[in-house]
C-alpha cells in the first residue's frame, strides 16, 4: 500500500473511488470544485498501483475536518482507512487544534476506527444521511484534539 497526495487531476480518481465506495455518486466537477477550495487537500491509497481509497480534508482557522473518506469494498478491513486517517491527522495536526468528522450512526466499523484514533463524540445531526433505500440516518459528530 502507498499513500499519495491527491493533486492535479486526482479529482477524477476521487470521484470514481467515491462512486465505488458509497451508494451514490459525487460528480467530477463537484469534487474538482471542492479540491480547489482554500485549505482542502486529499490523499489516495494505492494497492498494487490501483487506487483503492481516499480521504479529503481541510484546515481552516485552526480546525481540521475530514470531508470524505472511503475504501473500495474489496480492500476494506485491510488497514487502508486507518493509514489514510493516520496520515491525514499527521498533516493536519501542525495547522489545527482539533479535527472533526461525521459518521453514519449505521456504520459501527468506521465509528470503531475513529474511536481507536482518539476521536470522541461531540454531537449528533438527526436524519443527516439519506441511504439508497430512502432511509434517513443520523450522523455522529466526532472530534479529535491535537
Amino acid at each position: 500500500m502507498e499513500i499519495r497526495p491527491a493533486g492535479g487531476a486526482a479529482f477524477k480518481v476521487i470521484a470514481a473511488l467515491y462512486g465505488a465506495c458509497f451508494e451514490d455518486d459525487w460528480p467530477e466537477p463537484s469534487v474538482a470544485e471542492l479540491m480547489n477550495s482554500p485549505g482542502v487537500w486529499g490523499l489516495v491509497a494505492m494497492v498494487d498501483a490501483t487506487p483503492a481509497g481516499f480521504v479529503l480534508a481541510r484546515v481552516i482557522a485552526r480546525e481540521a475536518e475530514i470531508l470524505a473518506i472511503g475504501t473500495v469494498p474489496a480492500q476494506r478491513r485491510a488497514g487502508l482507512a486507518r493509514a489514510l486517517m493516520t496520515r491525514a491527522i499527521a498533516i493536519a495536526a501542525p495547522h489545527a487544534d482539533a479535527m472533526f468528522l461525521e459518521v453514519g450512526a449505521d456504520n459501527p466499523s468506521a465509528r470503531a476506527l475513529y474511536l481507536s484514533l482518539d476521536f470522541h463524540e461531540v454531537g449528533l445531526r438527526r436524519d443527516y444521511y439519506r441511504r439508497a433505500d430512502g432511509r434517513r440516518v443520523d450522523a455522529r459528530i466526532l472530534k479529535c484534539e491535537f
